[in-house]
């Protein structure tokens, strides 16, 4: 299954870290990704961005969280977790999940329960993530 990140609109202050790279809603995935948006951020797909590496795919940014964790190292310096510090600091809700099952995705408000709910679904295995976040207000 691929991994998918959506992230609502974007303020014009996030800057995405080294390896990453924000693009718009016209692949393959468009229709799945305007379900997303609609029903996790009342926006339209237009105003919301994918996220990847510089090939579009998300995986490899999501499993270098997970090899950081068996090496030991803080996965919040791998370029995902750069990312999702950013997103969070800057209010901007986001989503990620594989597949087509993006319902019921697990919300945070926090970086801090964001951050540990990451590190335990890395931990067992890579590529596969399910969470949401959204600033406290958005609810």
């Amino acid at each position: 299954m691929t991994q998918l990140m959506l992230v609502g609109p974007l303020r014009p202050h996030i800057v995405p870290p080294s390896g990453v790279c924000f693009r718009r809603i016209d692949d393959a995935n468009a229709e799945l990704m305007a379900r997303v948006a609609a029903e996790y951020f009342g926006e339209p797909p237009l105003r919301c961005s994918a996220v990847g590496n510089e090939s579009g795919v998300l995986e490899p940014l999501i499993d270098d969280v997970y090899d950081a964790q068996r090496e030991g190292v803080d996965g919040t310096r791998a370029a995902f977790g750069i990312l999702v510090a950013l997103l969070v600091a800057g209010g901007v809700p986001f989503a990620c999940w594989s597949g087509a099952d993006y319902r019921d995705l697990p919300l945070f408000h926090s970086w801090a329960e964001l951050w540990a709910e990451v590190r335990r679904q890395t931990a067992v295995q890579p590529a596969d993530l399910w969470v949401r976040y959204a600033p406290a207000k958005q609810r």
